[in-house]
């Protein structure tokens, strides 16, 4: 589990979460300045202002990821794509990004029409 605010303000170049974590609060990494990130396998939600004013980069999303919540990558500066297999993008989920240029969702058509 990674708690509210547990990163905010943090400095770092690369965070790597273990497969145990399966669980993220809100605004967990909010107002954070962690240049990569690479998911738990085991995350299936990213909650509301999980990264807002967040100054992440590059974010490695999980195939089980489902769902963005609320306002989840609102006010990131930095974010400039994003490529995910969610199904679920809660309202704002990308409020205020000024430079984001490309979002690629991915259907997993097989689990759907056959």
């Amino acid at each position: 589990e990674i708690y509210e605010e547990a990163f905010k303000n943090q400095n770092i170049h690369t965070l790597v979460m273990a497969d145990t974590v399966y669980w993220i609060h809100e605004k967990a990494f909010a107002e954070s300045n962690i240049e990569n990130i690479v998911f738990s396998k085991s995350i299936a939600k990213l909650p509301s202002f999980a990264f807002k004013k967040a100054k992440t980069k590059v974010y490695n999303l999980p195939e089980k990821l489902k769902d963005f919540g609320y306002g989840c990558f609102s006010e990131n500066d930095v974010l400039k794509s994003v490529t995910t297999y969610v199904e679920t993008i809660g309202k704002y989920a990308f409020d205020k990004c000024k430079n984001l240029k490309n979002i690629k969702v991915i259907l997993n058509l097989l689990d759907t029409c056959w």
